[in-house]
């Protein structure tokens, strides 16, 4: 009788462990105000769940924090990751000719958006 209680708790906790499936969350779909490491605030899409997501501006370009905290235009490195450029996004709507240059680049760039999904 005791193996048979123990047996059947065992089958009670794996029925209970494997048929709960972790569920997933979706990013908001409101933007997102973020405060750059300079004092800037940017504003921000999220798409994704818990497991993959990622950073957009409003207008749509992917962006990604580099090391020191910036939130920057996104590119395709050697290992077909993306990772930050050097062009760090900001609120300032008079551009550089360089930036405007590097988005007008990466907004033809159809490699970032297939990495991306």
């Amino acid at each position: 009788m005791k193996y048979l209680f123990t047996v059947l708790m065992l089958i009670t906790f794996f029925c209970q462990v494997w048929g709960q499936y972790p569920s997933r969350v979706p990013a908001t779909p409101n933007p997102i105000t973020f405060t750059q490491p300079n004092g800037d605030t940017i504003e921000v899409r999220l798409f994704g769940d818990e497991r993959q997501h990622y950073y957009t501006t409003l207008d749509g370009y992917v962006i990604v924090k580099d090391a020191n905290g910036y939130f920057c235009y996104g590119k395709i490195n050697r290992n077909k990751k993306i990772v930050a450029s050097k062009h760090i996004v900001d609120k300032n709507t008079e551009m550089t000719p360089c930036k405007r240059k590097y988005l007008k680049k990466i907004s033809k760039n159809s490699k970032l958006k297939k990495v991306i999904q």
